[in-house]
């Protein structure tokens, strides 16, 4: 696979997960603040929050859209470090998906 499909296959398979997420936070937010042991107000906040990440993603798939991902990983990592760990693995794992695929995206430079 050359690195324009994958870039876009990443983008593709990270953007729909993260739409999945936000539609979760946005029409049950009380269920994912339980799944995540976070008030319902912070999970809708992570649904916007994610509905931007995958919105992003799936519209142009560039770098800035990766990163932002890879951050969004990040705070959940932290929020979910004590009280969900094994979330917070798979959180870490997407996010370390989201950098190689930031890195991958980046334009080449020409010497």
């Amino acid at each position: 696979m050359d690195s324009a499909r994958a870039i876009h296959w990443s983008a593709t398979a990270i953007g729909l997960t993260t739409l999945y997420f936000a539609g979760w936070a946005l029409m049950r937010p009380q269920s994912l603040g339980q799944a995540m042991r976070v008030s319902t107000t912070h999970a809708h906040l992570l649904g916007y929050r994610d509905l931007v990440s995958a919105t992003w993603l799936l519209s142009r798939p560039d770098a800035g859209a990766f990163a932002f991902r890879a951050a969004a990983d990040a705070m959940d990592v932290a929020t979910l470090a004590r009280t969900r760990p094994g979330v917070a693995v798979g959180a870490a794992l997407f996010g370390a998906w989201s950098v190689a695929a930031a890195i991958a995206s980046r334009p080449t430079r020409v010497a």
